[in-house]
């Protein structure tokens, strides 16, 4: 039962006190919180969830101040609607972040003194400073992006996605630091049993998807085709999202059977095990090597802590191994920058940038400003405006392996009939490919032979508006096996060789029900996806993060990360208690880096927010030490 004295002490944690620094962090939060709700007045299908979830969470953050780490971690792993909604630039995800800052300013729970200047502090700042210089995009920080117009890959609003990680990363240290300055031994506690709730939710998602669907709906091919973990990485877009999750969530599970009770190390061992079949399972072998590297530096690591706590004249003297940290970091990162600046010689024109190699060499290539000059060879799928409204343009591509094509989920019985009708024109002979898939995934040669197609011809007069009715055709094998509760997609194809189709609307009906949502794209691209295929050949998803990034913020953000990344490792050699969590942010920080020598495992927000977070912590985790010694 609630006492007098429990509602006591959550009044005084509140910020309704009439002090300035209160009132000023009160003011910040609410700004924050009309943020994030702002695009939610007119976002698809979702209607007053958002509102409903926005106060049933600000009020479990009141009453409950370190629900967010275990809410956070689950999150990413759990919630998505932009499959549905068509909007995963901003969508729930990012809400519940918001949320959370928000939360954290207005209840006084935002320390900012955690941030106070120090050498690891201010290179943050200038890691930051630079990735801001390199996206552009200011207002969207202020104005996130809404309907797309373009694939979100190749809009301009893209650089909101490269830009929000960072920032929720830094924007959640000081609600970190002033958790841990309350009570560091439960804060510990709530971060690794919210991590250990992730990887748990992880292996019984993957586990679900392989055993249950490939065990009672026709085999391996369904697992392919629907993979129902495809959210994590945004539609097979950025595909090492979930393995590299599963190396950010290790260390906190070795940490758990290190430190925890029997109980808590049993899930831990099972969610471990649970996690390198994950791996196993994704084909990406050099996961697992990552996995074992970290193990090996977190267990080090914790022996070292040991040795330093029974005899402090031990290794803990030898500064040398501070010095091989530093000379094997800059010699890894020398190497990559080699590569990373031959990239983007061949890559990259120098008129862009005023012949200037070494700008370009320094600052990349303006993430999120140049987007479509950087994806040329890619299909020109975009919202134009017309005389009556809004069109969808089709551009050409007769190429039989299509490397971006339109679709949407929508719900059909294999049982009914459904027509077909399309208002279009062309502007000369084209015809435009309706596929019916059973998939969610990304679309590979073998997937969309498997597709019924259905084919509008267009002919003279061309430049003319004309509806075009017919029989939607249903894949044979599916009317077969009748698998009506499982999702299926709609996908449009210009496979016409130099004519551009613009479509001005499109239904797919039953009994005079049209089955497709926002059919005449008044709402943009709202519930349409972007299905990329497997060959994809995009910049960005360049297979080595540090690459990546010396193209994206040019070799100034390797270099600093570089930095940051070896101040942590210096940080393991200076005064820490026996159940730190610093060789936990070591291990996890390494094995991130070591999978990025063979993937980009940074392209998703959904790894790179906990990434720079847990890089950001152990780097100011003795600031907030010391402040609770005191």
């Amino acid at each position: 039962m609630i006492s007098k004295s429990d509602v006591a002490r959550w009044r005084r944690r509140s910020a309704f006190k009439p002090a300035p620094v209160p009132v000023t962090y009160f003011i910040l939060g609410w700004a924050t919180l009309s943020l994030s709700l702002a695009p939610f007045l007119h976002f698809p299908l979702l209607g007053a969830l958002p509102y409903l979830l926005a106060v049933l969470y600000l009020a479990i953050l009141y009453f409950l101040p370190r629900a967010w780490l275990y809410v956070l971690p689950l999150a990413t792993v759990l919630l998505d609607f932009s499959t549905i909604t068509g909007r995963p630039l901003f969508n729930l995800y990012d809400l519940v972040f918001l949320l959370t800052i928000s939360g954290g300013l207005m209840f006084n729970r935002y320390k900012i003194g955690v941030l106070a200047p120090s050498t690891a502090i201010v290179a943050i700042e200038i890691y930051l400073l630079v990735v801001l210089l390199s996206v552009g995009l200011w207002h969207n920080l202020l104005s996130p992006p809404g309907a797309l117009l373009s694939p979100a890959l190749e809009s301009q609003d893209y650089g909101y996605t490269v830009l929000k990680a960072l920032i929720w990363g830094i924007l959640l240290l000081p609600m970190y630091g002033h958790a841990i300055q309350r009570n560091k031994i439960k804060t510990t506690r709530d971060l690794v049993l919210g991590m250990l709730a992730a990887a748990l939710a992880i292996c019984l998602l993957v586990g679900w998807e392989h055993l249950a669907l490939a065990g009672t709906l026709g085999g391996k091919d369904v697992v392919d085709n629907y993979h129902p973990s495809a959210y994590l990485s945004d539609t097979g877009v950025h595909a090492a999202t979930l393995n590299t999750l599963c190396l950010l969530f290790a260390p906190f599970l070795l940490y758990a059977i290190n430190h925890f009770k029997v109980r808590v190390k049993l899930l831990a061992g099972i969610a471990l095990i649970g996690l390198i079949l994950v791996l196993i399972s994704t084909q990406l072998y050099v996961s697992l090597w990552a996995l074992c590297v970290l193990s090996l530096l977190y267990f080090s690591l914790e022996y070292y802590l040991l040795i330093r706590k029974n005899n402090t004249n031990s290794l803990v003297k030898h500064k040398k191994w501070a010095a091989l940290s530093i000379a094997l970091s800059l010699f890894a990162f020398a190497v990559l920058g080699e590569q990373g600046l031959k990239l983007l010689e061949e890559g990259t024109e120098a008129k862009q940038y005023g012949e200037s190699k070494l700008i370009r060499w320094l600052i990349g290539d303006l993430a999120g400003k140049d987007r479509q000059e950087q994806q040329r060879g890619m299909e020109d799928i975009r919202i134009t405006d017309g005389s009556n409204g809004s069109l969808l343009m089709l551009s050409p591509s007769p190429s039989p392996r299509p490397k971006l094509l339109l679709g949407q989920k929508i719900q059909l019985k294999y049982t009914h009939d459904y027509s077909l009708i399309v208002r279009a024109r062309s502007n000369g002979p084209a015809s435009l490919d309706i596929r019916i898939c059973e998939t969610t995934t990304t679309l590979s040669p073998k997937l969309l032979a498997q597709c019924a197609k259905t084919s509008l011809a267009y002919e003279a007069p061309y430049g003319e508006f004309r509806k075009l009715k017919v029989e939607l055709e249903l894949p044979q094998k599916a009317r077969g096996n009748l698998r009506p509760h499982l999702p299926i997609v709609l996908l449009l194809h210009n496979p016409s060789p130099e004519a551009t189709i613009e479509v001005d609307s499109i239904a797919v009906s039953h009994s005079e029900i049209n089955k497709v949502r926002n059919s005449s794209f008044s709402n943009g691209l709202d519930h349409w996806l972007h299905y990329y295929s497997k060959d994809r050949a995009a910049s960005d998803n360049t297979a080595n993060l540090f690459v990546n990034l010396a193209q994206q913020s040019g070799m100034l953000a390797v270099l600093l990360l570089a930095y940051l990344v070896a101040q942590l490792l210096i940080n393991s050699l200076n005064e820490h208690d026996r159940d730190s969590l610093l060789p936990v942010y070591i291990a996890a920080v390494s094995g991130v880096c070591l999978l990025g020598f063979s993937t980009n495992s940074l392209l998703s927000p959904r790894a790179a927010w906990l990434f720079y977070f847990l890089l950001f912590a152990g780097l100011t985790q003795l600031k907030a030490k010391t402040q609770v010694e005191r």
